[in-house]
C-alpha cells in the first residue's frame, strides 16, 4: 500500500514539474515554527474538552515522543545518506526514464 501510494504521489509530483512547470519549494522556518505554536494550542484546548479526548492526546503525544527518536534515524537518516538533507524538499530534480518512463527524484 506504502509503495503504490509512494508511486502515485511520485507521479503526480513529476505531472505538476514537468507538464504544469511547478516549482516545488519548502515552507519558511517561522512558518513552520508558526504552525507549530498553532496546532499545540489547538491540541491542547481538543485535549481540555473531555477525558477521552485528553486520553487520546496523551497517547498519541507519547507515541510521538516515544517515535521520535526512531524518525531522526530512519526519515532524516535516508535524506542524508542520499546527499539531500536538511533542503531535500526543494532541492529534488525530477527525470523521467526515456526508454521506460519511469520518475526519478533527484
Amino acid at each position: 500500500m506504502t509503495t503504490r501510494r509512494n508511486l502515485v504521489r511520485t507521479e503526480a509530483l513529476a505531472a505538476l514539474i514537468e507538464k504544469h512547470n511547478a516549482q516545488l519549494r519548502g515552507f519558511p522556518a517561522e512558518v513552520v515554527s508558526a504552525a507549530r505554536k498553532v496546532s499545540v494550542d489547538v491540541l491542547a484546548d481538543l485535549a481540555a474538552r473531555s477525558d477521552m479526548a485528553r486520553k487520546v492526546h496523551d497517547s498519541y503525544a507519547a507515541f510521538r515522543d516515544r517515535t521520535a527518536a526512531w524518525a531522526q534515524v530512519s526519515i532524516k537518516g535516508v535524506l542524508e545518506a542520499r546527499g539531500r538533507g536538511r533542503a531535500a524538499c526543494h532541492l529534488l530534480t525530477v527525470t523521467r526514464c526515456s526508454p521506460c518512463g519511469v520518475v526519478k527524484l533527484r
